[in-house]
């Protein structure tokens, strides 16, 4: 397949909304989430005219445009510092990155952006509404993720859906991050609405060099290296006791927008399950990169040396780190490094847990926490 290749052979209207009620179909979700549906589907409906209006734009104007230069891909599992690591990035003013509007908006923000962004914005702040992960004050200016994107988009493959559905979480991740029981078909689509998302984004981002950012990326190496093969990756861990805890934090903030009931034993099963074959796959796929294609650090580094972890990342992937950039990045670390971090109690049975769940994965930097 043609790596840049950006739309499906068909464009079937409605598209968003029938995959969203093919999705309630298959897992009939129960009568207390159906106002959840409501709001999908409205959203959906309501931007149907704009995604349509969209692509036909790009399509007249914007056809033969591809991207000029491969990503930057942030890897790493969730809450293991690559927001940060990703905000860091992106105040480089050669590289871009996609915005929460972008991702909240999928379909139509090319479009859109300059005529809701600001209401919405505003409508957003007068709730004091705060983003669900981090807790940090909403603005459509935040960083967003493709794999969230393709969720807010209605597509029946993003494999996101499982967390919103947990019954079905290994079913997705291993059909659309592992790609392990997703037939070619349903490979290709994911492809082709994957590459037209990153596409639209370019576009929305004046062209420059974009640095993505994806938990779940940490399990597609090979994959993206299919579609970008002269992209840069950047891994991040962190102490295993920290993620553990803050990943079941993290599925708690799910409940906003959940299409079905679970348990916190569900989901630190789906957390322990996903951490271990996602550290597997990123072990058994990291040696296909040239040495100059990945950059390893741990969270720890990053809080006590962020700009030496910043040049010697550069380094490696001979990108030039500009006076402009640095400074910016600089001015960045001083205003916004080592806030907004959790604090967290542990028990011994939680430190036994990750121990007996993710033992081989430990490094030195797993060091156990204080019990309180």
């Amino acid at each position: 397949m043609d790596p840049y290749r950006t739309t499906p052979k068909k464009f079937h209207v409605f598209a968003p909304l029938v995959d969203f009620f093919w999705l309630v179909g298959q897992n009939r979700p129960r009568p207390k989430f159906w106002f959840k549906i409501f709001i999908f589907a409205f959203k959906f409906s309501f931007f149907e005219p704009w995604r349509q209006l969209e692509k036909l734009w790009l399509n007249t104007f914007y056809k033969n445009e591809v991207l000029l230069d491969d990503p930057i891909i942030v890897l790493g599992y969730y809450r293991t510092g690559t927001t940060h690591l990703h905000e860091i990035l992106v105040q480089d003013p050669n590289q871009t990155h996609m915005d929460f509007y972008e991702t909240y908006f999928a379909n139509a923000f090319n479009l859109t952006s300059r005529i809701f962004k600001k209401v919405f914005g505003i409508i957003m702040t007068a709730v004091r509404y705060k983003h669900p992960a981090h807790q940090v004050p909403f603005t459509f200016d935040l960083l967003g993720e493709e794999d969230v994107g393709m969720v807010a988009s209605g597509f029946r493959y993003a494999a996101s859906w499982g967390q919103l559905i947990p019954s079905q979480f290994k079913n997705y991740f291993n059909k659309f991050v592992f790609f392990e029981t997703c037939t070619e078909e349903e490979k290709r689509t994911f492809t082709e609405a994957y590459l037209d998302y990153v596409r639209r984004i370019w576009l929305a981002n004046k062209k420059k060099k974009l640095v993505l950012k994806s938990p779940l990326h940490t399990a597609r190496i090979c994959y993206l290296k299919t579609l970008y093969p002269r992209a840069k990756f950047v891994y991040i861990r962190r102490n295993l006791h920290y993620v553990v805890k803050s990943n079941q934090k993290l599925w708690q903030t799910f409940l906003e927008h959940n299409l079905e009931d679970f348990t916190r034993d569900q989901a630190k099963a789906n957390i322990f399950w996903s951490m271990n074959k996602i550290f597997e796959a990123y072990e058994a796929q990291k040696g296909s990169l040239a040495p100059n294609d990945l950059y390893e650090m741990t969270y720890e580094d990053l809080l006590k040396d962020p700009m030496g972890q910043v040049e010697a990342m550069y380094k490696r992937w001979e990108l030039e780190l500009t006076p402009q950039a640095r400074a910016s990045i600089q001015k960045f670390l001083g205003e916004k490094h080592g806030q907004n971090r959790d604090r967290y109690k542990f028990t011994s049975e939680d430190i036994s847990e990750v121990k007996a769940e993710l033992g081989k994965w430990f490094t030195a930097e797993d060091v156990a926490p204080s019990v309180t």
